[in-house]
């Protein structure tokens, strides 16, 4: 799975104690997939 984390968002995961794990099971398994309103080439899960 390809995915790039923001300065931010790597950040906020370690402040929040979110494990990568974490991340990467909801991104794989997501309850919700919409299509990115700029660019049709990503989605946002």
């Amino acid at each position: 799975m390809n995915y790039e984390l923001t300065e931010h968002a790597r950040t906020a995961m370690q402040e929040c104690a979110i494990p990568v794990e974490w991340l990467e099971r909801a991104l794989g398994e997501p309850e919700l997939k919409v299509p990115d309103p700029t660019d049709a080439t990503l989605e946002r899960r």
